[in-house]
């Protein structure tokens, strides 16, 4: 497993397809700060809303991470990130420089879901965490 350095671990998905519904990428095992949740566009899309949301073991489920953001606008090597303007979370798509400045997420144990509104484009999703709780982790979904 990679660490960097004010990062945290990174978990890296193998390159999947957008389905048109709500696909577990990462499993939490214990409370975890997600310091960067981002992924690469590896086959171009086209009108295809998509959003993260996360599912806790224990508590409300299907919690929004952030509001959709169309992803068509990207080309392949473009990157798909969570950015922060005025208190709202949006799924931003663009280069390297769309990025921003990364949003924080503290996660108990639970699932992490990217839902995408079209069965159109594949991307590689990454996440960045540091582990709050002794032994929690992320692993990919199967």
């Amino acid at each position: 497993m990679t660490y960097r350095a004010g990062l945290g671990y990174l978990v890296t998905s193998a390159q999947i397809a957008n389905t048109g519904a709500a696909d577990n990428i990462f499993l939490v095992s214990g409370m975890i700060c997600v310091t960067a949740i981002y992924s690469q566009i590896a086959v171009a899309a086209g009108a295809c809303a998509c959003s993260w949301q996360y599912d806790p073991t224990t508590g409300t489920a299907n919690q929004v991470m952030c509001a959709d953001g169309d992803i068509n606008v990207g080309i392949v090597g473009d990157y798909v990130s969570i950015t922060e303007t005025a208190g709202v979370r949006t799924l931003t798509t663009g280069g390297a420089v769309a990025m921003g400045t990364p949003v924080r997420f503290f996660l108990p144990a639970g699932t992490i879901t990217f839902v995408s509104a079209a069965a159109d484009g594949e991307l590689v999703h990454n996440i960045f965490y540091i582990p709050i709780a002794a032994g929690a982790a992320v692993t990919l979904a199967p």
